[in-house]
């Protein structure tokens, strides 16, 4: 069963992987490389996307441990780290991902990256 849910999380994986190359490949052969702002939206573009396979990471190791992990002991303890704890980690992961890659957290991207540069979108 472990084997199925690592197949998904491969196949999820290998589309992504492939989307965001063809994204890549599109964007670099056309004209938006001469143009600096549509330049900045396919930056912007392709961090999201990065940002999508993370969370896609973050589901699989959530889908992981709840369905199939769980079912390795009936320890109560066991269960309250595959259920509890598991999803609890995986959802605060998922804000801190969110937050990395939002654009209008200025003060948390100069601490965290050591940049002073500051992007706004409007």
């Amino acid at each position: 069963m472990v084997l199925k849910f690592f197949l998904m999380f491969l196949a999820a994986l290998a589309v992504n992987v492939a989307t965001f190359a063809r994204i890549t490949l599109f964007y670099l052969n056309s004209e938006y490389r001469n143009d600096k702002e549509k330049w900045v939206m396919v930056r912007k573009n392709m961090r999201l996307f990065v940002q999508t396979i993370l969370q896609d990471a973050l589901f699989f190791v959530d889908n992981l441990f709840t369905y199939q992990m769980g079912q390795l002991s009936n320890h109560r303890f066991w269960f309250f780290i595959c259920a509890t704890f598991i999803w609890q980690s995986i959802h605060t992961m998922d804000g801190f991902i969110m937050i990395m890659f939002n654009d209008r957290m200025h003060i948390l991207k100069k601490f965290m990256f050591g940049t002073s540069e500051v992007t706004s979108s409007g």
